[in-house]
């Protein structure tokens, strides 16, 4: 079991440096509330319902492994922000992009806040 965790500690570390990894073309497979369409999630905030729950609990997902896997990143999200932020964030960008996926617009998140990002913990 230790040689097993060890492999899988060395896996992160070796792909670490990678921020945009995908297969030869660009593409990768995503899983969850990623395959949703920005229409949906709408549907969902409005209902504030088990379903949106499920999607911010998969944005958290998301935000902690961008976290951990680019450079110079301690927290994508804004000091002063919170998960409640980058759901209105995430709300905003879906109502004009409905028939964008939530994993676009989850990308589209971290490209627009890369600039705010904190670089080390505070």
């Amino acid at each position: 079991m230790r040689y097993v965790r060890l492999a899988i500690a060395a896996a992160i570390f070796a792909f670490a440096g990678t921020v945009r990894a995908a297969d030869s073309s660009g593409t990768y497979s995503y899983w969850g509330a990623g395959k949703i369409t920005c229409k949906a999630y709408g549907e969902m905030a409005a209902a504030q319902n088990a379903d949106f729950e499920k999607v911010t609990f998969w944005m958290v997902g998301y935000i902690t492994a961008f976290n951990r896997l680019t450079d110079k990143t301690y927290d994508i999200v804004a000091k002063d922000s919170n998960i409640s932020t980058v759901m209105l964030w995430m709300l905003h960008y879906c109502n004009e992009h409905s028939d964008t996926i939530l994993t676009k617009a989850a990308e589209e998140f971290t490209s627009a806040n890369i600039s705010k990002r904190q670089v080390s913990h505070p």
